[in-house]
């Protein structure tokens, strides 16, 4: 038996055992593992290009007041944030950034072409991206410094002034309208950020941890990308950053990335940006920043700093996001084209 992973923050430990990976729960039944076997065994009974991009799936019990999920073992993958998280050059990653994030973005449209206009998305949506980070912001205002931090109207980042939260919140409350517009029910993974997206030299990606039932919002999945990509997340998640209190409400800071992420997150963001309706990609925008207001809480046992970093990253980065909701509206979709299989 080898442990593969047992982060506190996490509710369960991932473990090598006999050629396969066991998932199990550290205290009581987990319900992200047992999300993660409706997943799996959804995914048995459809006909879909995109089962080739998961682990094979052996099956889920319960033992003991704990459960537990038996997977495939994909063997010398690593992870995309592993990749890039590292510097220099890589024997692998070096050179084939473009051919990488093809594969990711024709992932995507994948997953975007099995799209149904559906009620109950309009309802997710709400509840997801105005709902939720409002409650997670409640949350974290029980600690007395975000509580006096979020009171301002504007926050000061490297000497520039951006809306703080509240701000952010009445700007999309007015195009609440146009962000609802045309919501289908597609598959999806749930949780598809750098460190779930797995690659091995000539090799198609794979993709482990689903936090879903198989069928949900497009969106959600584009928005934990650019998490990724714009939010830095993976970064400020290994505390590669520098922060420096100057005020309540004014501070420096900057996430320290390094070429590689660069480059292939102007790639990644680009070719989404060409191959997705411009509406769903708006709509992507806005899923990810509440992506970011929504983790912060969950960060803050990391330490404050992390948790600021997280808020700081979720103003700075989105302000020109903020101001294409503010242009005319225009065309707001166009056809898929036609992609083959990643």
């Amino acid at each position: 038996m080898r442990i593969l992973c047992d982060h506190p923050n996490t509710e369960e430990k991932i473990i090598l055992e006999n050629g396969y990976v066991l998932k199990i729960s550290k205290k009581g039944i987990s319900d992200k593992i047992r999300n993660e076997a409706v997943f799996y065994e959804n995914l048995k009974n459809i006909n879909h290009p995109i089962k080739k991009h998961f682990p094979k799936f052996y099956g889920y019990e319960i033992e003991n007041q704990t459960n537990k999920l038996k997977l495939e073992y994909l063997k010398n993958y690593k992870t995309l944030s592993s990749y890039l998280l590292e510097n220099g050059q890589f024997s692998y990653i070096d050179g084939c950034l473009i051919g990488i994030a093809d594969k990711i973005t024709k992932f995507i449209l994948l997953l975007a072409r099995s799209k149904k206009p559906d009620i109950d998305q309009v309802k997710l949506f709400e509840q997801f991206y105005f709902i939720r980070p409002r409650k997670r912001l409640v949350e974290l205002c029980k600690d007395t410094s975000f509580n006096n931090l979020v009171k301002f109207q504007k926050i000061y980042i490297n000497g520039k002034v951006f809306d703080n939260v509240n701000n952010y919140f009445k700007i999309l409350d007015r195009h609440n309208k146009l962000l609802n517009q045309q919501q289908y029910s597609s598959f999806f993974h749930g949780d598809l950020h750098f460190e779930n997206i797995l690659l091995r030299k000539n090799r198609g990606l794979k993709l482990v941890d689903p936090n879903g039932i198989i069928i949900g919002l497009i969106s959600y999945d584009i928005g934990k990308l650019l998490h990724s990509i714009i939010g830095k997340y993976d970064f400020i998640q290994n505390y590669r950053y520098k922060l420096n209190a100057l005020g309540q409400n004014k501070f420096n800071f900057s996430v320290q990335t390094n070429k590689n992420h660069t480059i292939f997150s102007e790639m990644l963001a680009n070719a989404l940006q060409n191959n997705i309706d411009k509406l769903l990609m708006l709509q992507s925008y806005f899923a990810c920043w509440s992506h970011m207001i929504s983790l912060i809480p969950h960060h803050i046992k990391n330490g404050k700093d992390q948790a600021l970093a997280f808020y700081l990253q979720s103003f700075s980065s989105f302000k020109l996001n903020v101001v294409f909701f503010q242009k005319p509206n225009g065309n707001l979709s166009r056809n898929m084209p036609d992609t083959e299989n990643p």
